[in-house]
């Protein structure tokens, strides 16, 4: 790592951003840490010898002073809906590279969206960079490198069985979304539960359900492929439960009041998984990708627990960025390819499962 430039993690002190800041010290980074809480910072980063900022993302000023010698900001805080634009804003204006680990679609998207302001800023937009979309993507873009003139692509994912509070946080924030799926290129809307299957994983065969994933945006960015689905795996009742509630939740959940409430209170109540958890705990990832003619190629990844995953991630990526030219905005795996992954201990990809 060059030690001469300087990044930034916001959202130090929440369950993610403490992970990552254990993997970043261990690989010799020394990051600076920020968020909106002085105290809890200041708690945090004197212990470790580490330099601490705080600033909000509603003082436009201050966050670009707090910006003005740092080359790349790691944003963990979430929900991303509320987050994710302020900080991007702010990295555009200070030609700071950005990188985030929403699994929020729209966020994704919007990010996305960005991409010639990022390359006129002479910066990197990473969006969706954690264990959400990099596994899966990983293995989108090996099956699209196997078969090039694949028109269609489905993605499952099987992770995060334990969500900390800022996840679930997030996830009502997307809560009001219909399911999605790509067709032709564009976005279309459909019933959330129409598309059940069963996807055969390194670990078994597992009930899934079509779900409206960041993946729906990175992997079209990674691939270019015009038709991708994208699932989750759940067990047999979570899928059916989800299917038939959709519709009520949506409604519910697009009472703001009601949603913020609830937020509040999953802050206070809810703690990711513990130790011993995330080091037994395993992320599942299939990519089967099809051309005109039925050619078919597909793929699986094993890798990390996914809190583990995305802590581990994230120094390997802020490395990349740092060493590399790119800008624009665009995916970890168009960036630095469908292997970058591998570099991570207890990872594998599979081309064939055994029976």
């Amino acid at each position: 790592m060059n030690t001469q430039r300087r990044w930034m993690l916001y959202g130090a002190y929440g369950y993610t951003g403490k992970l990552v800041i254990d993997e970043a010290l261990q690989r010799g980074h020394r990051p600076v840490l920020a968020g909106r809480d002085a105290r809890q910072l200041q708690s945090l980063a004197e212990p470790l010898g580490l330099e601490w900022r705080a600033v909000g993302l509603d003082d436009a000023a201050a966050l670009e002073r707090a910006l003005h010698d740092i080359d790349l900001v790691y944003h963990v805080a979430g929900p991303f809906t509320q987050t994710a634009r302020p900080m991007r804003e702010a990295c555009l204006r200070t030609a700071t590279h950005y990188v985030d680990v929403t699994g929020e679609s729209p966020v994704t998207q919007e990010t996305f969206a960005q991409d010639a302001r990022a390359r006129q800023a002479g910066v990197l937009l990473l969006p969706s960079s954690g264990v959400n979309t990099v596994p899966t993507d990983a293995v989108a873009a090996f099956v699209h490198a196997q078969l090039p003139d694949a028109d269609w692509l489905e993605i499952a994912i099987d992770t995060v069985h334990q969500r900390s509070s800022g996840s679930l946080t997030s996830m009502l924030e997307v809560s009001t979304l219909s399911g999605q799926v790509r067709r032709d290129g564009r976005i279309v809307d459909e019933p959330i539960g129409k598309r059940l299957r069963q996807v055969r994983f390194p670990d078994g065969r597992k009930h899934c359900i079509g779900l409206p994933f960041a993946d729906l945006y990175t992997a079209h960015v990674t691939t270019g492929i015009p038709d991708i689905t994208t699932y989750v795996a759940q067990d047999f009742l979570a899928t059916r439960f989800m299917k038939y509630s959709a519709p009520l939740m949506r409604k519910v959940f697009a009472n703001e009041r009601l949603r913020r409430r609830l937020q509040d209170e999953i802050r206070k109540r809810v703690a990711g998984p513990d130790a011993a958890t995330r080091h037994r705990d395993r992320t599942y990832t299939w990519a089967l990708a099809r051309n005109r003619r039925g050619e078919v190629r597909e793929a699986w990844l094993e890798t990390l627990e996914g809190y583990t995953f995305t802590a581990a991630v994230a120094p390997r990526i802020v490395e990349a960025v740092l060493a590399s030219e790119l800008t624009g905005a665009t995916t970890v795996a168009a960036a630095f390819g469908p292997d970058f992954v591998l570099q991570l201990p207890r990872t594998w990809r599979y081309t064939t499962l055994r029976s």
